[in-house]
């Protein structure tokens, strides 16, 4: 479970460039964390999908018997819509229809 945290982190940080929490006093940054500070923030993005912000929240959630699994991101709607929908349609073409 907390390689689906870290999971979360990363594509925070890929998202957005820059860090979902502030490390500069550890106490505060753990503080956010486990009140879920961070998803007042996500929510507030117009330029992300609603579905991007549930799974990163889904990702960044506390709790670790209510964090989504591996599975569960899989199953995503976001992975199932948009962008991604098309870059899977894309990695499933046979490398020899490329050239």
């Amino acid at each position: 479970m907390y390689d689906m945290w870290a999971l979360g982190c990363i594509l925070y940080i890929m998202i957005t460039a820059s860090m979902p929490f502030d490390d500069t006093d550890v106490r505060k940054m753990i503080k956010t964390q486990l009140n879920g500070s961070i998803f007042t923030s996500l929510f507030l993005w117009t330029e992300h999908s609603m579905a991007l912000k549930q799974l990163l929240n889904s990702l960044l959630e506390p709790d670790l018997n209510r964090r989504i699994t591996i599975k569960g991101v899989k199953s995503h709607q976001w992975f199932q819509q948009g962008s991604l929908s098309k870059i899977k349609q894309l990695l499933s073409i046979s490398d020899t229809t490329l050239f």
